[in-house]
């Protein structure tokens, strides 16, 4: 969103500055003749000719404030990730996942609660009758697992027989 905003800014710079050049005169021809007064030949303006220009001046600025507008939301859209933030646990708001201290509460947020990873726990597994193994919990995930399966369905870690 920031390239369109850059590329409408350009855009509207470059078209305000062309329509500020234009020209908005027009050369009138001598009038004359033997039953009228004498007019020279002199530059006027042209009403439709500035109407043109102030039309041309009004888009190009229009493209700048779109282009400003763009450029300033997709800075915006890129700095604060909603995606990648978690809940505070003492008041819910919204905050870093590597907060050590909450910026709205001020509380101090646990140490456990930060990092990502599960503990490590030793595989709990479940025999039936017969000795044979049925369900295997991962260590990693703890993941619920066929008793023949190697590897957890769903972290893909090495589970033990």
């Amino acid at each position: 969103m920031k390239l369109f905003g850059a590329f409408f800014i350009l855009v509207g710079l470059v078209w305000g500055m062309v329509a500020y050049n234009m020209g908005t005169t027009v050369n009138t021809a001598d009038v004359g003749g033997a039953y009228s007064v004498y007019v020279p030949e002199k530059e006027v303006h042209n009403i439709g000719l500035m109407e043109t220009r102030r039309n041309h001046l009004m888009f190009s600025g229009l493209s700048v404030v779109i282009g400003v507008l763009l450029f300033g939301f997709g800075s915006l859209s890129n700095s604060t990730g909603a995606g990648n933030l978690k809940k505070c646990p003492l008041c819910a708001e919204l905050i870093q996942p590597d907060a050590k201290k909450c910026r709205y509460c001020g509380g101090d947020i646990p140490e456990f609660w930060s990092k990502p990873e599960v503990p490590a726990t030793p595989a709990a597994s479940l025999i039936n009758e017969a000795g044979q193994l049925v369900l295997i919990i991962c260590p990693s995930c703890r993941a619920t697992n066929n008793g023949s399966a190697k590897e957890c369905s769903k972290c893909g870690a090495a589970l033990p027989t």
